[in-house]
């Protein structure tokens, strides 16, 4: 894909021309970051870098059109400087708590330029609720959901002794739900940035830390 510019609108007043960007060359894309942080900074949640190349090389495509459209010629480093960002949060950003972890992703849609001599871009920012299957956790989920049906728990003698069995089935299966995350996030990370001794070393110390809790696990059942 390539990046596609429409013909420029006038605003009513004359004050500033907008540019709808009718094709992006790639999205930006954030994994489990809450809403607020997308308009707490101008740049929104993006590392300075990450934004200084994508901007570069959107203004670069962006000069290629139509920078025989403005009276002086310009570069993509003096278009950058003079950028402010605009968000529209779009998907479950909407509905979601400002401080709920999403993933998102980001295009741009508009430039905007003033007069003044500044630029706008106007992004949407989709976020999406991450949803996680566990095929080979199924048969585990639903021995906790029929617990009742067990004999285990016919031999409950109180109400308390029922409701601190069940944290404890449920505190397991949220570990083990994290354990399963945090493998599926180690893959990409050593797929995207390759081998890291450092975060080998200490996932390697919390397997082992597992093992030991484990192990408390098994001596308190006897």
């Amino acid at each position: 894909m390539s990046w596609l510019f429409a013909t420029p609108k006038t605003a009513p007043d004359n004050s500033h021309f907008y540019f709808d960007i009718t094709e992006v060359a790639a999205d930006l894309e954030m994994e489990g970051i809450p809403t607020s942080t997308i308009t707490a900074s101008p740049n929104g949640p993006f590392a300075p870098a990450t934004l200084q190349n994508y901007l570069l090389e959107l203004y670069s495509e962006f000069l290629k059109v139509h920078g025989r459209r403005f009276s002086k010629p310009y570069t993509p480093a003096q278009l950058i400087k003079a950028t402010k960002n605009q968000f529209t949060i779009t998907g479950d950003g909407q509905s979601s708590m400002p401080s709920e972890e999403l993933n998102w992703v980001f295009t741009p849609n508009k430039i905007i330029v003033q007069r003044s001599g500044s630029f706008t871009i106007v992004w949407t920012a989709n976020g999406t609720q991450t949803q996680i299957e566990l095929e080979d956790l199924a048969g585990e989920i639903q021995e906790v959901t029929d617990i009742g049906e067990s004999d285990d728990f016919l031999r409950l003698t109180s109400d308390k002794q029922l409701h601190d069995r069940k944290y404890i089935e449920q505190a397991r299966l949220r570990a083990k739900v994290a354990k399963f995350k945090a493998e599926k996030a180690m893959a990409r990370y050593l797929e995207k940035y390759g081998y890291d001794s450092d975060i080998l070393e200490s996932d390697s110390g919390e397997d082992s830390d597992d093992s030991s809790e484990s192990e408390y696990s098994s001596d308190e059942g006897h």
